[in-house]
């Protein structure tokens, strides 16, 4: 993928900006980790992939609105889905993250 953060998808951006917060934080367990300002991290130890991994989904919680629009239309794109795309995408975060509905 380009570094170019000018065409990169919100989600990306979204989720890369995450995951670099936990991995630079001072007070965190990655603050061995070194950040360039451009989303490339320089790590030099040992670090739990499903901690960073959870955290990415998390993050993926609150659709963009090309997910909405895209899951309204598969929905049949009518009024009353409209309303339930929303609901149907974080339902499926929520599943993947193991959380009960």
């Amino acid at each position: 993928m380009a570094n170019d953060t000018n065409t990169t998808p919100e989600m990306i951006k979204r989720v890369a900006q995450k995951l670099r917060d936990k991995l630079v934080a001072e007070d965190g367990p990655y603050s061995f980790a070194r950040d360039d300002g451009n989303f490339i991290v320089t790590l030099d130890g040992t670090f739990d992939m499903r901690e960073l991994a959870c955290t990415a989904i998390e993050e993926m919680h609150e659709p963009t609105d090309a997910i909405v629009d895209t899951i309204w239309s598969c929905l049949g794109g009518d009024e009353t889905s409209f309303g339930q795309a929303r609901d149907v995408y974080q339902a499926a975060i929520d599943t993947a993250l193991g959380k009960q509905s």
